[in-house]
């Protein structure tokens, strides 16, 4: 070997001195290398984890939700519970915030994006978000609203819409009956001068509770006045004059009393065990004796508002739970939309 062959060629390959502390650095770009060459790999033969995070990253942009409540003066500052659901089949809870009813004024809050279900309800006398138990719509639908606090002055009003629609109508859970004018007849029988003496007037058969979104799939598991009217049921009720009042005496001379009375819709369109029909009922004293006159209530819907003129052209029945007949009283009834203080428009 040639004296003036470098010490660092050996063997025909030529290797390249490095200087101090490069063989360091090399190392460390290789392992540089090595960890980029494997998280590519990793990509490469499952990319799941990385699609599902950035595909959920993309679908769950925060979107402002514009809302314009259409109200009255009488409605003016009412606070509304604003919810919005995913519209699937899972239904899930997107977000919720709560809104002050001021006319005309838009009211912005904030969802994730795409097709949602958007659910309002009325909030007043709750100063605390009570919806820790809600994760779906079903949970929702399935929440039940006590008739014993309901306050006929402000009742508690809901409504849903969906993606796409224009607004939500807000209405009482509640059913209204007014009786108009009162009138007894009985010129047809013997005692045709008889007076009714000590006239009442209250609901039976009243669901305590009602689905707060109005949507009844089974009959009430819980009753009040059930099968009669019941001071001590009345005592649990806030407003106890919604299902219980007295209007004096009824004769041949036109009786206006202007009453209002309230209740659920029990969603029971024929009486079976353990699901009656509700019923108001008239007892007075006539010639001495107690009678009834109950009416049956079908077909009432929440928010719902059934305006009654009633004849009574005879005796009624000595049971409050058996209707009277038709030979014994004529009714006139109509329908007519709650007022624009119960009802709210929201628009979207």
């Amino acid at each position: 070997m040639d004296s003036h062959t470098p010490k660092y060629e050996k063997k025909g390959r030529i290797r390249l001195k490095l200087p101090f502390g490069s063989k360091r650095l090399f190392a460390r770009v290789s392992a540089a290398n090595n960890v980029s060459f494997f998280l590519l790999l990793l990509i490469i033969i499952w990319p799941a984890p990385f699609l599902i995070s950035c595909t959920e990253q993309i679908q769950h942009v925060p979107k402002v939700q514009t809302f314009e409540v259409k109200s009255t003066a009488e409605t003016a500052g009412r606070t509304l519970d604003v919810l919005f659901f995913d519209d699937d089949q899972l239904g899930r809870l997107d977000s919720f915030s709560r809104i002050v009813c001021t006319d005309g004024a838009a009211t912005g809050t904030v969802s994730g994006s795409g097709d949602k279900i958007i659910v309002a309800i009325s909030s007043e006398g709750d100063a605390s978000y009570d919806y820790a138990d809600i994760r779906d719509y079903r949970t929702l639908s399935a929440r039940e609203q006590d008739f014993r606090s309901e306050d006929p002055a402000c009742p508690v009003v809901s409504g849903e819409a969906k993606t796409g629609q224009a607004f939500i109508l807000l209405k009482p859970l509640l059913v209204k009956l007014r009786i108009n004018s009162l009138l007894a007849d009985f010129r047809l029988h013997p005692y045709s001068s008889a007076v009714m003496e000590n006239v009442k007037v209250y609901l039976t058969n009243i669901p305590s509770s009602s689905p707060i979104l109005g949507k009844r799939e089974a009959p009430p598991s819980s009753w009040l006045n059930l099968g009669g009217y019941f001071a001590d049921d009345a005592a649990t009720i806030v407003h106890p004059e919604m299902v219980y009042s007295e209007t004096g005496n009824v004769g041949r001379e036109v009786v206006f009393p202007s009453l209002e009375l309230f209740c659920y819709s029990s969603g029971v369109k024929e009486e079976s065990f353990g699901a009656p029909l509700s019923k108001l009922v008239f007892e007075a004293v006539i010639d001495g004796e107690t009678w009834y006159y109950p009416i049956l209530l079908k077909d009432l819907e929440r928010g719902d508002f059934v305006s009654m003129d009633i004849t009574f052209t005879g005796k009624g029945t000595q049971d409050p739970e058996t209707p009277v007949s038709r030979e014994n009283i004529i009714i006139s009834t109509s329908i007519i939309p709650w007022t624009e203080k119960e009802n709210i428009t929201m628009l979207f």
